[in-house]
């Protein structure tokens, strides 16, 4: 599926600004008009920021280290497609910086409601045939995912489209 995807470099005034104080240089990552931004640890001053190519005059290892920086984000970019996952600004900015993407998967969110369950039958508020019910159900959803699918399991906001087919 095609994205619309964008990186742009831009000054982020520090929140205790007084005259002649210097700007922090931010990253910002737009997919499909939703964005997600992080620090690039780097600052400049207001007067030799360039906003035409978002980069600083006259200083050429930063702006080699913004190039580098708006390379490598834009390598994470395909590498998210390859992978057949899902492109969020945040998953790219995830990928970037190494970080797993927290996700929630169907197996994962039958297995945390099973455990509240099993802790509600051990108080009897639920019948133990309650939970062998659900008990059955994750069995049977793990075996409908592996038949159908050929996979173990799948991310939560993927269920529709999944199971829509």
């Amino acid at each position: 599926m095609k994205t619309n995807f964008s990186v742009l470099f831009f000054l982020k005034r520090p929140k205790n600004y007084t005259k002649g104080t210097v700007y922090f240089i931010f990253l910002r990552i737009t997919v499909d008009g939703i964005r997600a931004e992080m620090s690039t640890s780097r600052t400049c001053e207001l007067e030799r920021w360039s906003a035409k190519v978002d980069t600083k005059e006259d200083v050429k290892t930063l702006n080699a280290y913004l190039e580098n920086m708006k390379a490598a984000v834009y390598a994470a970019h395909p590498l998210l497609s390859v992978d057949g996952a899902e492109v969020t600004a945040n998953s790219v900015k995830c990928r970037y910086l190494g970080k797993e993407e927290s996700t929630h998967t169907i197996l994962g969110a039958i297995k945390i409601h099973n455990a509240k369950m099993k802790a509600l039958v051990e108080k009897e508020e639920y019948a133990p045939g309650t939970l062998k019910r659900f008990e059955v159900l994750k069995r049977h959803v793990e075996d409908y995912l592996a038949s159908k699918y050929s996979k173990k399991d799948f991310n939560v906001k993927s269920i529709l489209f999944i199971f829509g087919k």
